[in-house]
């Protein structure tokens, strides 16, 4: 583990550390089936959302239920898309709830998203928050 002392660190740094140690003890779990996780408001970008997403996929086999409160943040397309293709990669979920409220997604992600979802036939409990994003009018 780092040092979180280090008293030259910023806040970015300690962010990035935080994900890490996040993803180094998620790497450990076996045959994991549901996971929450609530970083809202912690300054998430893209690289901690596709850090974050290459863990879940870890989990593609066994993992049913996935719940991700990551709203506020500065997740972008890029993150966006990633998790995008983890949910692709992890067609056993059958609960998802996803709050992305607040923050840098355009209407190609969400449509993305949209046409993820669709193609899982597992799916049959989702819960979105969008409010406040860059939801289009029509995602279809």
């Amino acid at each position: 583990m780092q040092d979180l002392n280090n008293q030259d660190q910023t806040p970015t740094d300690f962010f990035s550390i935080g994900i890490k140690e996040l993803t180094k003890q998620l790497d450990q779990c076996v045959d994991l089936n549901t996971l929450k996780i609530d970083l809202s408001a912690v300054q998430l970008d893209d690289s901690g959302l596709i850090s974050i997403s290459r863990t879940i996929t870890k989990f593609y086999k066994t993992i049913q239920i996935l719940i991700l409160e990551i709203e506020r943040n500065g997740i972008g397309n890029e993150g966006m898309n990633y998790l995008c293709e983890t949910l692709k990669t992890c067609g056993n979920i059958n609960f998802l709830k996803l709050n992305l409220r607040i923050n840098k997604i355009n209407d190609d992600s969400f449509r993305n998203l949209a046409n993820t979802l669709i193609q899982n036939k597992n799916l049959s409990y989702i819960i979105f928050d969008f409010r406040q994003s860059s939801l289009p009018d029509k995602v279809f």
